[in-house]
């Protein structure tokens, strides 16, 4: 009798831990969140401390970006390093558009806050190397 009622309490215990294993489980087929050009926009606020003007003036310029780079990335018939020409082209665009926007601070904390990644001659970038003189015959 002991290991009837025992073997009632297992499956009940059972039962109720696969129901809250199903109500915790997330769902494996969402999709991520999607990415929101306002996103960059409220970033770069915070990070550079833009005021509400600044940010209305700079997200249709970030939403462009985001487009273009979109479209780009999406582009299989240009080679990898073409690709990666046009995005540096794009960043560079995006902070000259950018630049009167920005105090002369902001923009270089901007520049800065790329580096690793920013087009040649961004503020923040890194110096192109030197290119040796050729040797004297």
């Amino acid at each position: 009798m002991w290991a009837v009622i025992a073997s009632g309490l297992l499956a009940v215990s059972a039962t109720q831990a696969q129901e809250l294993k199903d109500q915790k489980a997330p769902a494996t087929n969402a999709a991520p969140p999607a990415f929101k050009p306002m996103d960059r926009t409220d970033a770069m606020g915070k990070t550079l401390g833009l005021t509400d003007e600044q940010k209305t003036k700079a997200r249709p310029i970030l939403e462009a970006e985001t487009k273009a780079m979109m479209e780009l990335r999406n582009d299989k018939s240009a080679s990898a390093a073409d690709r990666q020409t046009k995005f540096r082209t794009l960043r560079l665009d995006t902070l000259e558009k950018l630049k009167p926007i920005l105090t002369p601070d902001q923009y270089e904390r901007y520049g800065r806050a790329l580096k690793g990644r920013p087009a040649p001659g961004a503020p923040g970038a890194p110096a192109a190397p030197a290119v040796p003189a050729a040797p004297a015959k």
